[in-house]
């Protein structure tokens, strides 16, 4: 998954409510190890749970979250002799930062006609995007001359300003479909096409 700024340092975005987390036994050094604790906070670290152990005790740790949400994460390892390694206190931050996104985005054309005045000869766009995690530059356009593809991008890149203005290539045939894809940070693909195609 990718990773970004978020109000806890880095937190990884990830589409799926079940994930693994890698963890080091380094710290163990020269006593048994006795149990791996998983320690999680879904309130930015103001209360910690201890959500469970290990049973093989050995990297990765698999984790099944309910909900979507921002979830901190800390590995806590028990030694045989008793050494316990960082278990967090409520208030304390997390070693790890997930945020479970798997909505897609809410894309959606609105509108596609000629411009007229200063936009004569562009096919003006309108779009609604919306997404808690989107990307700077979430968007692609492209064009298909069938309803199902293959597809065409006109542009990808494209920030969520609500409309795109196009100058169809003269060598497009005389009708195509238009599809609009966004990505968000975790990845999820919300798509929409117009049905009926646009003559161009």
């Amino acid at each position: 998954p990718s990773s970004v700024s978020s109000p806890f340092g880095q937190a990884f975005h990830c589409n799926s409510r079940a994930f693994s987390l890698d963890y080091s036994l380094n710290e163990v050094a020269g006593s048994a190890l006795a149990d791996v604790e998983l320690w999680g906070t879904e309130d930015g670290g103001r209360v910690w749970q201890r959500w469970g152990s290990d049973p093989d005790r050995q990297s990765p740790f698999d984790v099944q979250v309910a909900n979507d949400g921002l979830f901190g994460f800390r590995m806590v390892i028990v030694s045989q002799n008793g050494t316990v390694s960082n278990r967090p206190k409520d208030g304390d931050s997390a070693d790890a930062w997930i945020n479970v996104d798997t909505a897609q985005p809410a894309v959606k054309i609105t509108r596609a006609v000629y411009g007229e005045g200063h936009e004569a000869g562009l096919l003006v766009l309108d779009y609604t995007c919306s997404d808690a995690n989107l990307h700077e530059r979430p968007l692609t356009l492209s064009y298909s001359e069938t309803l199902n593809g293959p597809w065409v991008t006109i542009t990808t890149g494209l920030k969520n300003t609500g409309i795109y203005l196009w100058k169809p290539p003269a060598s497009l045939p005389e009708h195509v479909f238009l599809r609009l894809e966004a990505v968000d940070r975790a990845g999820n693909v919300g798509t929409h096409r117009l049905d009926l195609p646009i003559n161009i």
